[in-house]
């Protein structure tokens, strides 16, 4: 499954969603010719449409959910870099970077996306499950979007306890269960309306690895959907303290509800649909901070409503 999962995401490195109608080949798998300035910047446009509620213009992608002015100085490490956003962003806040991804091709991306801006960073190919940094290396650790794509979530877990020093913190985003996403569009209109589930033998895992990234090409390896209690106790359980979990999806997400052809949900005033995205939105933001003892799991812990 590893190897599988390492295929797919090198032929397919992510790029939030760069389209065949973009000018680019489908599911963001870009060429290499293709790899200049006016690409990228494009690219992080995308990004920040995607996260439009999260910050002004002129604040740093994510910088609603992460304090970037913390990081300044920090030992960083940044997990699945994909085409580079968030490595560049972490940069220019001042981070010393370390970048790893499991692909090559995501790699070489993000250094000539770097070099075209005159950054900087450790940029290494490698597993987040099997890493293979020095005890307490790092003083924060970025984990956007790639824990649930990895068959040992709680293994990639525990690494990033210990690769943290003490009193380090982490934080990411990954799939929320308690989804609209979930609950409407894949489960019930693919999983019951079109049968989904019982071609898959009610397999959850399946249905959504194939109805969430890379939907038009079949879909990807191995996509995991979580509860935010469920994030919680995996962090918990791993002796991370202060866990808090909470929601988030883009204001967008309700645009095409309740299909894609009938997309009433975009008739819904914005402040609604950001306060439904908000509640029940796709994914979920997670915060965590390395304990000196591993047994201490008894700091506040928050699941976010």
């Amino acid at each position: 499954m590893d190897n599988k999962i390492k295929d797919w995401w090198n032929t397919n490195p992510y790029s939030y969603g760069l389209s065949k109608k973009d000018g680019y080949r489908d599911v963001g798998n870009v060429d290499d010719v293709q790899l200049d300035l006016a690409f990228f910047d494009y690219y992080m446009k995308k990004v920040r449409k995607h996260f439009d509620d999260a910050q002004s213009l002129n604040q740093p992608l994510t910088a609603r959910f992460l304090d970037y002015n913390a990081l300044k100085g920090k030992k960083v490490l940044d997990i699945a870099i994909g085409s580079g956003w968030s490595t560049v962003e972490l940069i220019r806040a001042g981070a010393l970077v370390t970048g790893i991804d499991i692909t090559q091709r995501s790699i070489d991306i993000t250094k000539k996306h770097l070099m075209l801006r005159g950054l900087d960073a450790d940029l290494q190919v490698m597993d987040a499950q099997k890493m293979d940094f020095p005890d307490e290396t790092f003083d924060y650790v970025h984990a956007w979007g790639c824990l649930m794509h990895m068959p040992d979530t709680e293994g990639a877990i525990k690494g990033i306890f210990r690769v943290l020093k003490s009193g380090g913190k982490t934080s990411g985003y990954m799939y929320n269960k308690n989804s609209i996403t979930f609950w409407w569009h894949k489960w019930f209109l693919h999983g019951i309306l079109q049968g989904k589930l019982l071609i898959y033998k009610g397999d959850i895992q399946k249905l959504v690895s194939r109805y969430s990234d890379g939907v038009t090409i079949g879909g990807t390896p191995l996509a995991k959907v979580y509860t935010l209690a469920e994030v919680v106790k995996m962090f918990n359980d791993a002796g991370f303290i202060n866990v808090t979990v909470k929601p988030w999806g883009p204001p967008e997400m309700i645009n095409n509800f309740p299909i894609r052809k009938l997309p009433l949900g975009r008739f819904l005033p914005y402040k609604w649909r950001k306060k439904i995205a908000a509640r029940w939105g796709w994914g979920m933001i997670f915060h965590a901070t390395r304990s000196e003892l591993k047994t201490t799991t008894t700091e506040t812990v928050s699941v976010g409503s």
